[in-house]
C-alpha cells in the first residue's frame, strides 16, 4: 500500500535495515498519527515477530496476547509464561530457530507495539525487556528491534531517556508528526476526495493532519456534512474520540479530562 510523505522516516528504516550492527529503534508519536501504518507497510508486514499490547487487563493478560503471538510466529509452546523474563526467553528461542522469517536484507525485524500497554506495576515488563536487549539482540546484528507507543511521555521515559538499563542503548529514535497540509491533499486526493484548496485547509484546521480522522471522511459528501457525521452525532465515529484518546494514554484520565475542561 501506499506510504504518503515520511520520506526521511522511510530513509531511516532503510539505513537500519542495511546496517551491519544490531539496530534498535524507539518510535513515538500521538495516537492515530500512523506509527504502525508506517512501520507495518514498509516492511509489507514481514517481520520476525510482531506483537502489540493491549490496554487495560492484567498482567495475565498481556502476557497471554504475548504468547498468542509467538505462537502465530511459530512457537509451540502453549501455557501462557509466568512472567515478562519468561516471555522473553520464548522470544529468543522463536528468533534462534532456523525458519524464522527476515526481511529481504537479511534483518530480523522485531516489532513490539504499544510497549506501554505491555508494561504494568509490578510486571518487570522494562526489566525483562532491557535483559533481552542486552544480553542477547545487542550480540546480533541480523536484529532490529523496534518499540513503539502513543504514550509519548513513557516511551521516551523509560525507553529513549531512560538513566537505567536502556540507557544509551537505543540507537535510533523516530518522532512520527501528523501530516502537511500537502500530504493532506495527496491522502484526499488519493481516497478520490475533491475538496476546494479553501476546504482542505479548513478540514487540515480541524482535522490536525492525522491520517486515521481523514480516511473516515466520504467522498460522497461535504466537509460540513462529514463533521456533522462523524463528530456530532451520537453513532460518529468521532463523538466519543476525545474519551477514547484521554482513556487511553492516562491511568486517572478523568481528571486530566476535567482539568482540560476547567482551562477551556
Amino acid at each position: 500500500m501506499l506510504i504518503i510523505g515520511r520520506n526521511k522516516e522511510q530513509q531511516t528504516l532503510n539505513d537500519l535495515v542495511e546496517s551491519k550492527r544490531p539496530e534498535f529503534l524507539a518510535v513515538y508519536g500521538r495516537r492515530r498519527v500512523g506509527k504502525t501504518y508506517l512501520i507495518k507497510e514498509y516492511f509489507n508486514h514481514c517481520f520476525a515477530f510482531y506483537s502489540s499490547g493491549v490496554i487495560g487487563g492484567n498482567i495475565k493478560t498481556k502476557l497471554k496476547v504475548f504468547n498468542d503471538s509467538l505462537i502465530e510466529y511459530g512457537s509451540t509452546i502453549k501455557t501462557r509464561p509466568n512472567d515478562w523474563f519468561e516471555a522473553f526467553a520464548r522470544l529468543k528461542q522463536l528468533i534462534d530457530k532456523s525458519t524464522i522469517v527476515d526481511s529481504a536484507s537479511g534483518k530480523l525485524v522485531i516489532f513490539l507495539d504499544e510497549v506501554p500497554w505491555m508494561d504494568s506495576p509490578r510486571s518487570d515488563f522494562k526489566a525483562a525487556l532491557d535483559l533481552f536487549w542486552n544480553t542477547y539482540a545487542s550480540s546480533n546484528p541480523r536484529i532490529l528491534l523496534i518499540v513503539c507507543g502513543s504514550a509519548t511521555s513513557w516511551v521516551i521515559d523509560n525507553i529513549i531517556d531512560d538513566v537505567g538499563g536502556f540507557y544509551k542503548r537505543v540507537t535510533r529514535t523516530m518522532k512520527i508528526e501528523p501530516f502537511s497540509l500537502g500530504e493532506c491533499e495527496k491522502l484526499l486526493t488519493l481516497n478520490d476526495i475533491n475538496y476546494t484548496r479553501a476546504d482542505i485547509s479548513l478540514c487540515y484546521m480541524i482535522f490536525g493532519g492525522i491520517p486515521y480522522y481523514l480516511n473516515l471522511l466520504n467522498r460522497r459528501l461535504s466537509l460540513a456534512q462529514n463533521i456533522n457525521e462523524l463528530l456530532f452525532k451520537e453513532n460518529g465515529a468521532l463523538h466519543f474520540e476525545y474519551n477514547i484518546l484521554f482513556s487511553s494514554l492516562f491511568k486517572n484520565h478523568q481528571v486530566h479530562m476535567n482539568l482540560i475542561e476547567k482551562i477551556s
